[in-house]
């Protein structure tokens, strides 16, 4: 008893080594074991079934629709960003203003102004030349050869002088020569003339060139250029230009309402 109360300690010390020693020995034994089993579980397991595809229908549409979103439109005839007006038409009905302002304004026609010289009589020594201008009558001017007029120059006159069969002339703006007769004229393009409208007021403009002003929507407008399909005003009072398409069809006279019954 004796030496167990001495040497106790060495003794459980040696007894917990020893245990150690089984552990560490064992150990090796014990994960060879376990993984022989689990190469022998996975060697029998079933083999797995082939998933199907998911369906990815509906995620792809929603994707594209992200990728592709509607426009939201701002302006037009819907209400949603664009009140109506309403005015009170002087038989008592009422008509719905979709456009008002500068925007309503319309073309319903456009037609051409030319410059035509042509062959009027011959006159002692020189010719008279008819004159239109913005296809308006002039009064006709009177020329000798290879004298320079603010219109042309005459440059030639063939045939008999006192019953040419062509007079060349030469154009002030252009020095490529042109010829007229008794029979043929020259004409060509020198600008446009335009029928305005605005529905909202149910005003017309007709016969409408550059430089002239109109007055609608409480506002005055100078036109400062047609062509054949198109008429750009300037404001009076901001100078803010506006331009007015035309793709050449007449336009309905209430093509910028709608009228409803009276309610």
């Amino acid at each position: 008893m004796e030496f167990l109360k001495r040497h106790y300690e060495k003794i459980l010390l040696s007894v917990v080594l020893l245990c150690l020693a089984i552990a560490a020995a064992w150990l090796p034994i014990k994960i060879r074991q376990e993984k022989e089993d689990l190469q022998k579980t996975i060697f029998n397991l079933p083999k797995p079934k082939e998933l199907k595809p998911v369906d990815l229908t509906t995620n792809e549409t929603a994707l594209k629709r992200l990728q592709n979103p509607p426009t939201v439109e701002m302006a037009g005839a819907h209400n949603l960003f664009n009140p109506a007006t309403w005015k009170i038409k002087p038989d008592g009905s009422y008509i719905k203003i979709i456009k008002e302002g500068v925007d309503a304004l319309t073309i319903t026609k456009v037609q051409p102004l030319y410059m035509e010289l042509a062959f009027d009589r011959v006159a002692a020594s020189g010719y008279w030349i008819g004159v239109k201008r913005l296809s308006q009558k002039k009064p006709s001017i009177y020329a000798k050869l290879n004298e320079k007029k603010e219109l042309f120059t005459l440059k030639e006159v063939k045939g008999p002088p006192e019953d040419p069969e062509e007079i060349v002339l030469e154009l002030t703006d252009n020095p490529q020569p042109i010829s007229i007769t008794k029979a043929k004229s020259f004409q060509r393009i020198e600008g446009y003339a335009a029928d305005l409208r605005y529905p909202p007021d149910n005003l017309n403009f007709p016969n409408k060139k550059v430089g002239d002003v109109i007055t609608f929507g409480g506002e005055s407008y100078k036109i400062i250029a047609i062509t054949e399909n198109e008429v750009r005003v300037s404001a009076i009072s901001t100078d803010k230009r506006t331009t007015i398409f035309w793709n050449g069809v007449p336009v309905a006279p209430d093509s910028n309402s709608q009228q409803p019954k009276k309610p």
